[in-house]
């Protein structure tokens, strides 16, 4: 096949714990375009507590659109993606997770091994998270109901995003993101690491200002059962680690 198009609409595809659908979808030679992605969980959370034998996220996701610009080929034996950027637009995620359940024992891999774990060659040059929404929620034996961070207004950008097997594509990738922590106070973070980096080292900074303490309440509140009052002017942090340990200042 050389040139080819192909579009569908109202698409659906169901797993043991989510529906996934998209009002669209189309895609030819150089382009994907998805637009209103969902993934949305079959089950409550308390069902979905009961039917996991230890600690697992629980996930909600929107998204406005998805585009990518590239070519790939995810269907022969050389199988590769390798895609100029990615575009997420308007994505609202909700990452759920009880401490109920027994601890998972397991070593948790890293991020970069995550990436090195792919089994076929990919490299997207730039990827945008733009416009979004990230909750995350949290919960105990003895809270009254979830914790919940929330970070608004939320912007990532990364570059250079690779399974390491690409050759003579940079395998190191920066990360920065801009967000409103609670939907007031600006936060920026800057993340490093490097799929190439067998130690799985990295570095993370980044800092929140204006931060009303109040915000931080709907978190604090049900998980630990204590109030703040005040204001946090500005908190910094820099860390730099390895899948071994972290150090840094905070």
């Amino acid at each position: 096949i050389g040139n080819y198009s192909a579009s569908t609409k109202n698409f659906v595809y169901k797993t043991k714990f989510y529906d996934l659908n998209a009002g669209l979808i189309k895609l030819n030679k150089t382009g994907i375009q998805i637009n209103q992605f969902n993934m949305i969980p079959k089950v409550s959370r308390a069902q979905f507590i009961k039917m996991i034998p230890v600690e697992k996220d629980l996930y909600t996701l929107k998204a406005q659109q998805i585009s990518m610009l590239g070519k790939w080929d995810l269907f022969s034996e050389n199988k590769f993606i390798e895609a100029s950027n990615v575009t997420i637009q308007s994505m609202n995620a909700t990452i759920f997770r009880s401490k109920i359940p027994n601890d998972d024992p397991k070593i948790k891999p890293m991020y970069s091994e995550l990436l090195r774990s792919i089994k076929f060659p990919m490299y997207i040059e730039n990827l945008d998270l733009k416009n979004s929404v990230l909750e995350y929620e949290e919960d105990t034996k003895i809270s009254d109901g979830p914790g919940k961070l929330v970070f608004s207004n939320f912007n990532l950008n990364a570059k250079n995003l690779n399974s390491g097997k690409m050759k003579g594509k940079p395998t190191a990738i920066p990360i920065t993101i801009n967000c409103l922590f609670y939907g007031v106070s600006p936060m920026i973070v800057k993340w490093n690491f490097d799929t190439a980096n067998l130690a799985d080292a990295f570095t993370i900074s980044g800092n929140i200002s204006s931060l009303p303490a109040t915000r931080i309440n709907s978190f604090v509140e049900p998980y630990l059962k204590i109030r703040t009052t005040g204001s946090i002017e500005n908190l910094k942090f820099n860390f730099h680690g390895n899948k071994n340990g972290l150090d840094g200042s905070f």
